[in-house]
Order: structure tokens, then C-alpha cells, then sequence
């Protein structure tokens, strides 16, 4: 019999493949499920579920079983930085969940590695779009839905900024911020400052 040898995420996710639980992925809304990478790579989990649509917000092949057709299937390379520009992404995601969802009997799941920051910005953006909540909001419904989501500063930031183009307007997400946020964020920006000098590169801009 012809053998053939495991792609790299195979190899990967086998070594630290587990039975899959509720800390692997969550329901957030109607249909809509937030989960990390082995939740993902799990057939039976996503038959069980009734998953039909999977979102990948990973930089590398995300590996999804067979049980999901693949136009059924968006992957979206992103790293989880915080000068990553996910902005840019999070209308094709949108809609995508969108049009999945418009039909009952399809369910999606948005995932990333750990289903804490790049998925959940994701997941966040639609919260923003269908529900008009502000990114404030839209962070904290998912994060009583799935407790450990935590987007990096600069996926926050620019949520705040696709939700403005929303029309949804979020005066209090700065001000929030505990003073030990405050001063990474000041980090942050100081830093981006810096690299923009070297670099003459550009900070985020509206797609």
C-alpha cells in the first residue's frame, strides 16, 4: 500500500491534538460559533455541531476535514500582531458569515490558533455590523459568550474604526482602558512611531 507523508499542519496538530471540549469552542450567537485550531481539525466536532462553514484567520494552512466543502471554506492569512492590518479583512469576513447565515440551516465556525484574538476580532466585527454594537460592546458579548477572548490592542483599535464606518461610534474605548493598558498602549505607539520613521511606512489606513 502507497504511503504518503503528512503535510506539516498534520504533523502539528497531532502532537497536540486532545479531546476536543467546551473550552475549544463556543456558541456565540444564532449559528455562530468561535474556536481554536484543533476544534477546527476535528471532523466529528464539527459534524456533531453542524458546522457547514469555517473561517480561518490563520498565517498557515489551516487543515479543515473534508466534511466542510471547500467553498464553504475562507481563509484569511493574518498574523496576531498588534501592526497587523485586519482592518482590511474584516468585510470580506463579515459578509461572509452573512451569507452563510442567511440560510437556517447553515452554521459557521470562525477560528483562529487559540480562538482568542485574531477570531474573535473577526467574530467581533460581525457583532459590530449585524448589532450595531460599538467595539467596546461587541468584545465584551463575546467575551461572556467564550471568557479567555482577548484581541491585542491594535485589533481593538481597529475595531473602533470599522465600527465608526459602521456608523457606530465608541467615545469610551480609550477611557476604559486601565492605566496599565494605557501605558502599552503608549508603548505601542511610541514604538510604531519609530519604525515608521526607519521605515517610512504608513499606519493603518481605511481600506
Amino acid at each position: 500500500m502507497l504511503s504518503f507523508p503528512q503535510q506539516k499542519w498534520q504533523v502539528v496538530r497531532a502532537s497536540t491534538m486532545k479531546t476536543v471540549s467546551t473550552d475549544d469552542v463556543n456558541l456565540i450567537t444564532d449559528r455562530l460559533y468561535l474556536g481554536n485550531w484543533v476544534a477546527a481539525g476535528d471532523a466529528k466536532m464539527l459534524t456533531k455541531l453542524g458546522i457547514t462553514h469555517v473561517v480561518s484567520m490563520l498565517e498557515i494552512e489551516p487543515g479543515i476535514p473534508d466534511v466542510i466543502k471547500e467553498t464553504n471554506k475562507l481563509h484569511v492569512r493574518v498574523n496576531d500582531s498588534a501592526d497587523t492590518n485586519i482592518l482590511r479583512h474584516l468585510e470580506e469576513t463579515t459578509n461572509f458569515i452573512k451569507a452563510a447565515l442567511a440560510n437556517e440551516n447553515n452554521r459557521v465556525l470562525v477560528h483562529c490558533l487559540m480562538g482568542i484574538s485574531r477570531s474573535a476580532t473577526a467574530v467581533c466585527a460581525y457583532m459590530i455590523a449585524t448589532e450595531k454594537m460599538t467595539g467596546a460592546e461587541a468584545i465584551a458579548y463575546v467575551q461572556k459568550k467564550r471568557p479567555i477572548v482577548c484581541p491585542n490592542l491594535g485589533f481593538r483599535q481597529q475595531l473602533n474604526i470599522y465600527a465608526s464606518k459602521q456608523g457606530v461610534q465608541d467615545s469610551l474605548s480609550e477611557t476604559m482602558l486601565s492605566p496599565l493598558r494605557q501605558l502599552k498602549a503608549w508603548r505601542v505607539l511610541r514604538a510604531r512611531k519609530e519604525s515608521q520613521k526607519a521605515l517610512g511606512s504608513t499606519s493603518f489606513a481605511l481600506p
